[in-house]
């Protein structure tokens, strides 16, 4: 976590740009996971699934995850306050990531950064995604883009906390241009997405687990359960297999593991990658890792996700191993740099690639802060 009061960083379709693009190309990008198969499955059929087809454990996604009392994390700052009487090191563990979790959402400013690949075992298909997420008290914004050989996409999401969000979506960013929005309510939002677009919010559970949103504030009445929108997984000691914890000079690194029998929580990262990916039915989970690094305050600082899963489109079983680099910011203040505030880009602006004029501030920061 950097706190910017101590240490600061230094928008008719256009015609096709001359300019040559990198990797990262405006062209190119969102959060797409897995869809890069399927023109293979078109041509390969029935066939295809003989000859690529995987196994692997159906996830049982039948259990809901019962809620985590984050609020009761707000004051704890040291080891200590986690351990206590606490000697379960997986239970120690899972409070120190859920610790983090909670410090994020009471800062006013949060950034989150991503960087991502999907390798789907299929022609040796890569697809590359970068995500960032801005929260602040007026609005929260995610925007993802991604590419691969066959699908180019790009997401902008605004949720000004007025019980809706907008989406601007388009097969690439030099096109948001012309996008119009698409609303949501937050609960639509929940079911498509799994998650909103928000650090920490209050939500009514019945006893079938079906939740309802109530509010962003915790001083609300009707809520019962609080959901955490930080990472696309839940955590407590029965959503994991395993987790452990150590202590590396002033840091602390935080091994979490879950496997097909732990499967409360994969739901939501399971509904991103039916939506995003295009697929008919939920991924199945083989394996998936996550190691979180906290400062010596307990205040998140990065995370890295590897999952294993088998992914089934146009007749094919695909195994798809992803990696994705997460790093988080929080300040007391706006973001700025050279002593001008940092903004969300607007639903029709462009995002530049890296380092170019209509690279958008904010994300030139983030970008520069996650090297």
């Amino acid at each position: 976590m950097i706190n910017q009061n101590q240490d600061k960083v230094p928008e008719e379709k256009k015609a096709p740009s001359k300019k040559k693009h990198n990797p990262w190309s405006r062209r190119k990008k969102r959060i797409v996971l897995c869809t890069s198969f399927c023109a293979l499955g078109v041509g390969i059929g029935r066939v295809g699934f003989r000859l690529f087809g995987h196994s692997a454990p159906k996830n049982n996604y039948d259990g809901f995850f019962a809620g985590y009392d984050y609020l009761s994390l707000k004051d704890k700052s040291s080891r200590n306050d986690i351990t206590g009487k606490e000697k379960d090191r997986k239970k120690q563990a899972v409070r120190l990531v859920n610790t983090g979790f909670v410090k994020m959402s009471l800062a006013k400013y949060g950034l989150r950064y991503i960087s991502q690949v999907v390798n789907v075992k299929i022609g040796n298909t890569k697809q590359e995604i970068e995500a960032f997420t801005y929260f602040s008290p007026e609005v929260n914004f995610n925007q993802n883009i991604s590419s691969s050989t066959f699908v180019h996409t790009a997401d902008r999401y605004y949720d000004h906390k007025d019980g809706k969000i907008e989406r601007y979506s388009e097969s690439t960013p030099d096109k948001w241009k012309d996008a119009t929005p698409v609303e949501y309510s937050y609960d639509d939002r929940r079911g498509k997405r799994g998650k909103l677009v928000a650090p920490l919010y209050f939500l009514n559970q019945d006893k079938k687990g079906n939740r309802k949103f109530e509010s962003y504030d915790s001083s609300s009445q009707g809520w019962n359960t609080q959901e955490s929108g930080i990472v696309n997984f839940d955590f407590s000691s029965d959503s994991v297999s395993d987790a452990t914890w150590t202590k590396k000079g002033l840091e602390y690194l935080v091994h979490i593991e879950r496997d097909s029998d732990h499967t409360i929580g994969y739901k939501k990262m399971a509904r991103q990658r039916q939506r995003t990916g295009g697929l008919k039915n939920l991924p199945n989970f083989k394996t998936v890792s996550i190691d979180f690094t906290l400062d010596a305050t307990l205040s998140l600082k990065k995370a890295v996700t590897k999952c294993n899963y088998i992914a089934a489109m146009a007749g094919i079983q695909a195994e798809c191993v992803s990696t994705d680099n997460t790093y988080f910011y929080t300040s007391d203040t706006p973001f700025s740099s050279s002593g001008q505030e940092l903004t969300i880009p607007g639903p029709q602006e462009e995002t530049g690639d890296k380092g170019e004029s209509d690279e958008p501030k904010l994300l030139a920061y983030a970008r520069g802060l996650s090297k």
